[in-house]
Order: C-alpha cells, then structure tokens, then sequence
C-alpha cells in the first residue's frame, strides 16, 4: 500500500511541472578544435636568435573562447593587433592595423 502511494506522489509531481529540466546545451566554442591553442594565452617576451629581446607579445582569448586577440609591441615600438576566430571548421582571422584578412576553408 505505502509502495502505491509513493508511486502516485511521484507521478503526480511529473503531471505538474516538478520534473527536473534537461540539462542546458553546452556553451559555444568549448570543444577541442577551440581550446587548441589555449598553451599560446598569456603575456609573452619575445627573444631573437642571438637571445636579445626584440618584442613583447600579448595572446587574449575573447568571446567566450571562440577567439584569439594577439598585441604584438616590437622593441621598436612597432604594434601590431591581430583577432583570429574559430567558427565550426572554418577559421578566419584579420590583422587590425593593416585590414588584411585571411580564412581557411
């Protein structure tokens, strides 16, 4: 008796709405083909091949994972922004100071 109770309690619970929810979707851009270059974030001195600093590189994520921004800063003081993004299998990505942009199919 107490076993069909039960039953009905749990049954009347799913008619009214007390189901737990699915699970959500995953977020965008968390799979493996983004997280490839994930070792490149951070802040980066840059050295030549005779071990002399020449610049200073700085790799940000954005968009939740689904991009890369670099600011690159010379010893020069040459500058260069670039964004590259991973969109399903095609990658595009565009140098800021010059306007060029590049994908790959």
């Amino acid at each position: 008796m107490h076993t069909a109770i039960v039953a009905s309690a749990t049954a009347v619970a799913a008619l009214a709405g007390q189901v737990p929810a699915p699970a959500p979707p995953p977020a965008p851009c968390q799979g493996p083909e983004h997280r490839q270059f994930d070792f490149w974030i951070g802040h980066w001195d840059v050295y030549g091949p005779a071990g002399k600093k020449v610049g200073e590189n700085l790799i940000e994520a954005f968009a939740n994972g689904c991009g890369l921004a670099e600011h690159w800063t010379g010893s020069g003081g040459v500058t260069c922004q670039r964004a590259a993004v991973v969109a399903g299998v095609r990658r595009w990505g565009k140098d800021l100071d010059s306007g060029v942009r590049w994908e790959v199919p």
